[in-house]
Parts: C-alpha cells; sequence; structure tokens
C-alpha cells in the first residue's frame, strides 16, 4: 500500500498521466502549426476549423456510447478500442493523402476516440479509494504540463514538421493498445480480493461503533454495497434487458444529486469553452496590453495545476457537495470581476479561475457515483456528454453574440448566471444531504428507504 492505495493503483495512473502527457502532442500540433497544415493541404483555416468541429461533436455523442460499452466489457475494452480509434488517426493523416486523411484523422476517427472518454474517471474510481479526487486532478494536470513543457521544446526555432509529430502520436498510440488489452484487464479483477475490507475513503470516515453501519458523508453508497461496475475485467452485473436499462435511466433521471451535477456539468462546460474560445479576445477587446494578456493566460496554466490538486484536497477531505459549491463559488467572483473588466481583472481572473478549473468535472463525476444510481459508465458518458455541449454551446454562442453585439459582455453574465446557479444549487445539494444522514444514524434501513 502506498498513501493508502494499492501500489499497482499508482502504478496505473503514472502510465496513464505519461500517455496522456505525450498525447498532448495533438493538441500542440493543431493549436501551433496552423500554417504549415494549411499550406501543405491547400486550404483554408475554415477547414481545420470544421475538421475540430467534427471531433468535438462525435466526441460528445460517443462518451456515453463508450460509457456503456465500459458497462457491458470493461474500461479496458474502451480505453483499447479509443487509443485504436486515435492510431487509426495518426495513421490516416500521415498515409492518407490530402484533406481526405486529415479529415479523417482529426475529425471522425479523433470523434470516435470519445469511446474512451469515461474509462480514465472508472478506473480512478474502481482503484483507489482513500485519494479519488486527488488521481483524478493528477490525471487532469497531464494535459496542461504538456502544452507547457513540449510547446516550447517543439515550437522554437521550428525544428520539426508537423507529419513528423504525428508519427510520434502514432507511436504512442500503438505503445498503449498492448497495455489497455493486458495490464489493466488482468491486474483490474483483483484488485480488492475482500471487498468487505475495502478501506474507507477520507470522504466516508465516520465515528461509529464496530457493528454499527452508518451513512457516508454525502449520502455515498455504504460499505457493504457492490462495486459500481467499474472494474476493467469484468463489469458487476450491468442492466441486461432493455427494461432494466430504461429503469436505471429513470432512476437517474429521477435522482436528485444527478441532476445537479448535469447542470453543474453543462455549466461547467460553457465557462470552459468560452475561456478556451474567448478569453484572449474578451482581453483584446477591452485593449488589455499583449504583454499582460501573456501573463494572465500562463498563470491560468499554472493555476490549473495547482489549483485542481488543492480543490481535490478539499473534495477528498471534506463534504463532496460542499467543495464543489466552494468551487463555483469561486467562478462566481470570478466572472463578477471580469465583466466590468477592471485593470487587474485579467490576472485576478486567471487565479481565481484557473484555481477552480480541473476540479468541477471529476469531483461532479465522483459525488454522482457514490450518489447516483445506473449503471456507472452510462452515468459517466453522460455527464462528460452534457460537459462537452456547454463548451460547444460557450464556442458558437461567443462568436454568434458577438457577432451581432460586438461585444463579449452578454457571454460573460452568461457565465457568472449559470455558475451561480450551480453554486446556490449545491448549496441546497449539501443542505438535504446532511438532513438526510441526520435521522438516518439510528436506523440505516431508513437511509436506504428515503435514497
Amino acid at each position: 500500500m502506498l498513501f493508502k492505495e494499492p501500489k499497482f493503483a499508482w502504478l496505473l495512473l503514472a502510465v496513464l498521466w505519461c500517455f496522456t502527457f505525450a498525447g498532448s502532442l495533438g493538441r500542440i500540433v493543431i493549436a501551433f502549426f496552423q500554417p504549415e497544415i494549411t499550406a501543405d493541404l491547400g486550404v483554408e483555416r475554415d477547414f481545420l476549423g470544421f475538421t475540430w468541429s467534427t471531433a468535438i461533436v462525435l466526441t460528445a455523442v460517443c462518451a456515453p456510447l463508450g460509457g456503456l460499452l465500459a458497462d457491458r466489457k470493461g474500461y479496458a475494452a474502451a480505453m483499447g478500442i479509443s487509443a485504436a480509434m486515435n492510431a487509426l488517426g495518426a495513421a490516416s493523416v500521415l498515409f492518407i493523402p490530402g484533406t481526405l486523411g486529415y479529415w479523417l484523422g482529426n475529425g471522425l476517427l479523433a470523434g470516435l476516440s470519445g469511446l474512451g472518454a469515461a474509462s480514465a474517471y472508472m478506473l480512478v474510481q474502481d482503484w483507489f479509494r482513500h485519494h479519488r479526487a486527488k488521481a483524478l486532478a493528477l490525471l487532469g494536470s497531464a494535459g496542461s504540463l504538456g502544452l507547457a513543457v513540449l510547446t516550447p521544446l517543439l515550437t522554437q526555432g521550428h525544428k520539426y514538421e508537423w507529419r513528423q509529430l504525428y508519427a510520434v502520436l502514432l507511436v504512442v498510440h500503438l505503445l498503449f493498445l498492448p497495455l489497455a488489452a493486458l495490464v489493466f484487464r488482468s491486474r483490474a479483477g483483483g484488485r480488492h480480493e475482500d471487498t468487505g475490507n475495502v478501506p474507507l475513503s477520507e470522504n466516508q470516515e465516520l465515528s461509529a461503533a464496530p457493528e454499527t453501519i452508518l451513512p457516508p458523508k454525502d449520502g455515498q453508497k455504504p460499505l457493504s454495497a457492490a462495486p459500481s461496475g467499474n472494474s476493467g475485467a469484468s463489469p458487476a452485473n450491468p442492466p441486461q434487458s432493455w427494461r432494466e436499462k430504461s429503469a436505471a435511466l429513470l432512476d437517474m433521471a429521477r435522482n436528485r444529486v444527478f441532476l445537479v451535477v448535469s447542470f453543474s456539468l453543462l455549466a461547467c462546460g460553457f465557462s470552459m469553452g468560452t475561456v478556451e474560445m474567448n478569453l484572449a479576445a474578451i482581453h483584446q477587446h477591452s485593449h488589455v496590453p499583449t504583454a499582460t494578456i501573456a501573463a494572465s493566460l500562463s498563470l491560468l496554466g499554472v493555476l490549473e495545476v495547482c489549483g485542481g490538486l488543492l480543490f481535490s484536497y478539499f473534495l477528498d477531505r471534506s463534504s463532496r457537495s460542499s467543495a464543489l459549491a466552494l468551487l463555483f463559488g469561486v467562478r462566481v467572483l470570478a466572472f463578477s470581476l471580469l465583466l466590468p473588466h477592471l485593470q487587474l481583472s485579467p490576472v485576478f481572473f486567471s487565479l481565481l479561475f484557473g484555481a477552480s478549473y480541473v476540479g468541477a468535472v471529476s469531483g461532479g463525476i465522483l459525488l454522482a457515483d457514490e450518489n447516483a444510481g445506473g449503471p456507472g459508465g452510462l452515468r459517466t458518458g453522460f455527464l462528460l456528454l452534457l460537459h462537452q455541449l456547454g463548451g460547444a454551446a460557450a464556442t458558437l454562442g461567443g462568436g454568434i453574440l458577438y457577432r451581432l453585439q460586438h461585444s463579449y459582455q452578454t457571454v460573460i453574465a452568461v457565465n457568472l448566471i449559470l455558475s451561480a446557479l450551480a453554486f446556490v444549487f449545491f448549496l441546497l445539494l449539501s443542505r438535504h444531504l446532511a438532513a438526510r444522514r441526520r435521522p438516518s444514524r439510528g436506523s440505516s434501513a431508513e437511509l436506504e428507504a428515503s435514497g
């Protein structure tokens, strides 16, 4: 055991981190080699935007489908298919000439790789008990650090061509295939030999007599409950018939925690889409100096990592719903400072929003896993779908609103309202879950009946 978790769990996390770090190479190519790509393919940049949009839409659609696949066959199968799609995509760009190969690789096949979007979350939920939020925050930092570290190495002096970098990506995806097929699948089945001896997570610690089973914080599943079916080897009792699947979907739709998390991830996706696509333009529209914009964006990247680790600590140590309320409260403050766009708004916005950038998705998925019913893969995939749809709405809506109003104030105001609603919903949810725990301390059967 290492930090109360199996050593092999940390090894799996390290492997995923390294491949995610290397996978950020694809984002670097798309972001910094657009002039070379358009010149070589003989196209305009709108073709690259169309290809990127194709990938985003397909990824959103494939996320819940991949979750269903993971529920049926295990997350190792979903990871393997995703890696195969990525490898085929890189090969298409390299070996199929012209725009067809580029669209197939970076559009169609890149979107189909979204079948594995829920797998990393399921793996962490399956292997980790004490440090789930921290593990997801570490995994989320891989892409940001990859951009920060690899970008200057690969773009300075234009030493490399974009096709050479796609060859490196092809090797990375091919190396991941045997790991997904062998390592995760062969070892995941024995992660906890005795489910009765699974240690309490830091979010579940309660003082109770040895014979008494008390409900965990935030209404989490009792410790004697079976795992949620996230094993890489074989999922535990997924719904088989369409009637069972329909009943599971209805249970999720009626679950208060799932509804709040769904709205929060939609709001989170809208905020992230606004920041990734329009933040620099918002600063430029307010005549912020170029040096200040560059400094604020660099600060945003650093705070994504540091803030993600900080909020993951609160997510593991305290009530997850309260921690998520705090996170969205920080976002409300960030957009409140961005709306009037004061002189120090770019710096303070990067500090506040960067600190809350990573924790919302991982924290919301963990909270839903511990409280909402339904198959784990389908639930996680659906939540990721909502997050992607929020990002797509921000990308399209931001451009349309700017074209109509020649201002980003409405986009900022929408972000402020959505974050404020998520903040209020999580506050109310935290009180509801706390109230549900209090009367059930005398009888765990009452909790099960109310849940």
